[in-house]
């Protein structure tokens, strides 16, 4: 999780929140649009070109990067399953 959203209650937090309400939002929305764009490679691969270089200004950390890349191979394979 980004630091700046990093709070003792995330879930309370997106109620009050507007900047991390948004940001989930638009999470979701990319996920929506990577599922979507599954059957095109070209596209596919270009849509993630272009989401990393507009994260490369943030401060990330390879950890956060780690921890979001868990959990959303698990959250894939989940999906897959059923």
């Amino acid at each position: 999780m980004m630091p700046e959203f990093m709070t003792a209650d995330p879930i309370a937090e997106l109620n009050s929140s507007r900047k991390l309400f948004g940001h989930s939002k638009t999470l979701m929305k990319c996920l929506e649009n990577a599922v979507t764009s599954l059957d095109d490679n070209e596209g596919f691969v270009a849509y993630l070109v272009e989401l990393g270089r507009r994260h490369q200004v943030r401060p990330l950390k390879a950890q956060y990067l780690e921890v979001s890349n868990v959990r959303i191979t698990r959250i894939s394979t989940h999906c897959l399953s059923l």
